[in-house]
């Protein structure tokens, strides 16, 4: 949970939604050059990344949404 003392909740949200779409961005560009080199341990492993990427944006959307006053994203 965020401490609502720590500054402005809405930028931290901002913050980390932009740092785990570029982590999903990242994971997606080490994907494509995995398959052109058909290295499938490191394509699994790049899914492995965007998975928890991806759960990460859902997990910061649904928390976004338990804060009284505020809109949920999506």
């Amino acid at each position: 949970m965020i401490d609502p003392s720590a500054g402005d909740p809405d930028e931290h949200h901002t913050h980390q939604f932009r740092n785990d779409l570029n982590a999903m961005i990242m994971a997606l560009h080490a994907q494509r050059y995995a398959l052109e080199r058909g290295d499938q341990a490191a394509t699994l492993e790049n899914l492995r990344r965007m998975e928890r990427a991806v759960q990460r944006l859902l997990a910061l959307v649904e928390t976004r949404g338990a804060h009284p006053g505020r809109k949920k994203i999506g």
